[in-house]
């Protein structure tokens, strides 16, 4: 149980590096016109308002700024509540991977500590705190909109987590 805590806690750890949200090819082609047209107005260079094709949960705060941008322009032509949005995208963004940094550490951390003293505290918060990072990528997903759709990644960093603190609680009993 212990070693099966140990692979699912380093696939929760690996699975972060993978795309977790994808951008749809209609927006990709649409960056191209939009910055062009932003670049005519003055309001800014082409290459901020460009989304990438895949962002991982380590891009997502590159992600939320691009949206910024895009919320910026919208305000510049009259759009109510762009600022409004743009920051709530960012704090959600930087909450998300925030939280998957703190659960990987803990999770890593506390399969260490379960290994080599029989430890779970760890292992347990990591856990909750995956959780925690889920619902917030499952958020900023929602905040972002038909921007992109989200992959199987996120999903399986929660049953990853989740599955290695069952094996704790397993080889507790």
């Amino acid at each position: 149980m212990a070693v099966v805590a140990a692979v699912l806690a380093a696939v929760a750890a690996l699975v972060t590096l993978v795309p977790w949200f994808e951008v749809l090819p209609a927006y990709s082609a649409l960056t191209g016109y939009v910055g062009e047209a932003a670049s005519l107005f003055g309001l800014g260079p082409e290459s901020s308002l460009a989304f990438e094709e895949s962002y991982g949960v380590w891009g997502l705060p590159a992600l939320a700024g691009t949206f910024g941008e895009y919320a910026l322009l919208y305000g510049s032509f009259g759009g109510e509540g762009a600022d409004a949005a743009a920051m709530l995208v960012a704090v959600v963004a930087w909450g998300c991977v925030a939280l998957c940094l703190f659960a990987v550490v803990l999770l890593v951390w506390g399969t260490v500590d379960g290994l080599r003293k029989g430890a779970k505290g760890k292992l347990v918060t990591g856990a909750v705190v995956a959780v925690l990072a889920f619902a917030a990528f499952q958020v900023f997903a929602s905040l972002a909109g038909d921007l992109g759709q989200t992959t199987i990644f996120p999903a399986v960093f929660l049953a990853a987590s989740l599955g290695a603190l069952a094996c704790s609680f397993a080889l507790k009993r």
